[in-house]
């Protein structure tokens, strides 16, 4: 299963119902969120 432009919460929730393999989210210099939370939140769930 993978996500797009899954929020935090969104990522934690599904994980702990399904296996993700892949999540695909904007990454730019003017959309750097991405580096502290979402990152993050995948590498805890092993994504």
């Amino acid at each position: 299963m993978g996500l797009s432009e899954a929020g935090v919460t969104t990522l934690e929730r599904a994980s702990a119902v399904l296996h993700i393999s892949a999540i695909q989210s904007e990454f730019s210099l003017w959309s750097r969120h991405l580096e502290v939370d979402i990152l993050a939140a995948c590498k805890r769930s092993g994504i």
